[in-house]
């Protein structure tokens, strides 16, 4: 008899989890989700904070995120830029370009030294003029230090509102470009 009582609270066991899995039971616990609105808030739209990241014909979206040292824009394909309000001063990964980039900009007065670094080693040094503000954008010329037709422009641009809107920039010196806009 007990035998029996075994088997059969067994197979109503293997019945009930059999039924709950095939059926999709989700369990649901509304006494909770309030406390948990509340400890954790709600999640905000990420509508506002993605922008469209270009470099040759790779294209990704990026989220912004502000931190202490400037913006951040990164994704879930592992590639980060630092923004510092000025310029783009590190860039880690692009794609299948695992290289990780740094600018340094030394001021020397009415233009900027700009050193180009890749894995940590400096690759070249420009010179880049001070940021010239034209109706709809900001822009900065650079080139090699010795004179040369090899020059190149970045440029930041602003909305109405006067926030960031796009980034246009090289990021090192065999010519990498990288464009962030929203």
């Amino acid at each position: 008899m007990k035998t029996v009582l075994k088997s059969a609270m067994v197979r109503v066991v293997i019945m009930t989890l059999l039924s709950s899995i095939t059926t999709a039971c989700t369990l649901r616990f509304p006494q909770f989700e309030g406390l948990a609105t509340k400890w954790m808030g709600t999640a905000e739209p990420v509508a506002p904070y993605t922008w469209h990241m270009a470099s040759g014909d790779y294209q990704q979206e990026v989220i912004a995120v502000s931190t202490d040292n400037g913006v951040v824009f990164a994704n879930t394909a592992d590639d980060a830029m630092l923004f510092d309000g000025e310029a783009l001063r590190r860039v880690v990964k692009l794609g299948n370009n695992k290289n990780r980039y740094e600018i340094v900009d030394i001021n020397q007065g009415e233009r900027l030294l700009r050193q180009y670094l890749v894995n940590g080693a400096r690759q070249a040094d420009h010179v880049c003029s001070a940021w010239v503000k034209n109706a709809v954008e900001w822009l900065q010329t650079c080139h090699e230090p010795v004179a040369s037709q090899n020059s190149y422009v970045n440029r930041l641009g602003f909305n109405a509102e006067g926030k960031l809107n796009y980034i246009d920039q090289v990021i090192s010196a065999d010519n990498i470009r990288v464009t962030i806009s929203q």
